[in-house]
């Protein structure tokens, strides 16, 4: 019996502790080989246990694709229109985060290639849960964005948003690719009252024992 004890004492503080190593977590690379062809995939090409998502969603017009950095024989794009030309506001990308129950998400960095058409839109920006957290001017040539990420542990559902505007025409495009976001998912710590059976059991094992 004590034997047990103890291995449920170590078992109770090795799942308060959690993970805490800093990694890729999600990545989307928007394309999949398939009988030798290559298809636009709107899909985690690499997603963490204890996290689940779809796919990118569009708040206007359709979402397409298009040529990635590596060109359409090896390469797509998530691509969309619609960036605020004429003083509109601009168009969006949005992807929903869920975090399982009993798991805290620590975002730590981001990551994505991104290229406007000369027409499409002159500034992007990144928000979690509407809170902005980067931006930027778009390029016209594919360009990594990166930087580092400081946020409050994150549970439940969270809405990844990249946002674009200033184009010129409607029929500008914005394309995305290789997006991914960094940091560790750890399990959420045990209540104090827990923590304190937990201490108390190797004793109590020892109690009976005598």
């Amino acid at each position: 019996m004590p034997r047990i004890i103890l291995f449920l004492f170590h078992l109770l503080l090795a799942t308060a502790a959690g993970a805490q190593t800093t990694r890729t977590l999600l990545r989307y690379d928007f394309q999949a080989e398939i009988g030798g062809n290559l298809l636009f995939e709107n899909a985690p090409e690499l997603i963490e246990p204890g996290l689940s998502a779809g796919g990118w969603l569009l708040r206007d017009g359709s979402l397409d694709f298009s040529a990635g950095p590596g060109g359409s024989a090896t390469d797509l794009a998530m691509l969309a229109r619609s960036w605020g030309a004429g003083g509109t506001p601009g168009n969006r990308f949005s992807l929903e985060l869920t975090i399982a129950p009993g798991r805290s998400l620590q975002l730590e960095g981001y990551s994505f290639s991104e290229q406007a058409s000369g027409s499409g839109p002159s500034g992007w920006s990144l928000e979690i849960d509407g809170t902005p957290l980067a931006s930027g001017p778009t390029a016209t040539s594919f360009t990594t964005r990166a930087g580092a990420l400081s946020l409050a542990p994150l549970q439940g559902t969270v809405l990844v948003t990249l946002a674009a505007q200033g184009a010129s025409s409607d029929s500008g495009s914005w394309r995305i690719d290789e997006f991914t976001l960094d940091g560790n998912l750890s399990t959420v710590p045990l209540p104090a009252s827990l923590t304190l059976l937990a201490c108390a059991l190797p004793l109590l094992g020892r109690r009976r024992q005598r």
